[in-house]
């Protein structure tokens, strides 16, 4: 028999108790306390990614050659449900008039399929808000909004 334990819930592996918080401007110290934006209900990371510039010359063999250039953190986009009055929400609105980087928190929660019982994994990001605010309503769903921070920094500490 493996040793395969099946996950109880399926909303222990979506993400359920996920936490996304800011707190002020990059660099800028003393940090204030982070702030949750409230009622997020969706998100994405699309992942580090390195730009390439081909190096192709006349002894490369007929076979392209590349340099990696440029890192880039990549992009995070999260959907909200639209509170006006959310502390979180109102930061974010202002972080994304500053046009500066800001400093957020993501929470994982606690992942037992990783050996995880305490925390889960934490992500402290430096990103500029590039979109923030906008929103959907309808008659038949919760009016959403949807944000995209595009990543300066990322450090990850592993939850235990």
């Amino acid at each position: 028999m493996s040793g395969f334990t099946p996950v109880a819930s399926k909303a222990a592996v979506i993400g359920a108790g996920t936490i996304l918080s800011i707190l002020g401007p990059s660099g800028v110290l003393p940090a204030i306390t982070a702030i949750p934006l409230g009622e997020i209900s969706d998100g994405s990371f699309d992942g580090w990614k390195t730009s390439t510039t081909t190096a192709t010359n006349f002894d490369s063999g007929n076979v392209v050659k590349n340099l990696g250039t440029l890192f880039d953190w990549g992009t995070m986009s999260c959907t909200y449900n639209n509170v006006p009055s959310n502390a979180g929400q109102l930061a974010l609105l202002a972080a994304a008039k500053s046009r500066v980087a800001y400093d957020f928190t993501l929470q994982l929660p606690v992942e037992p399929l990783w050996g995880q019982t305490t925390t889960g994994n934490l992500y402290t990001i430096s990103a500029i808000v590039t979109s923030a605010g906008g929103f959907d309503f309808s008659q038949t769903k919760v009016s959403t909004c949807k944000l995209t921070l595009q990543i300066n920094d990322i450090v990850i500490t592993p939850g235990s």
